[in-house]
């Protein structure tokens, strides 16, 4: 897991919803308590057809 700080990431990722979470809500993607964090797995599993199915990235 890690902190993305690129603005136009946060930019993409900020709902209007999200003003009432935030005191600094003008500054909106910009406001420093506001994060995005990017989640790398390195290997999962999940479901199809009755089968499980393992996959590494």
């Amino acid at each position: 897991m890690k902190i993305v700080n690129d603005l136009d990431v946060k930019k993409e990722f900020w709902k209007d919803g999200y003003k009432s979470a935030y005191p600094n809500s003008e500054l909106k993607h910009k406001d420093p308590d506001f994060c995005v964090l990017e989640f790398i797995p390195f290997d999962g599993r999940y479901y199809s057809m009755f089968k499980k199915i393992d996959f590494k990235f």
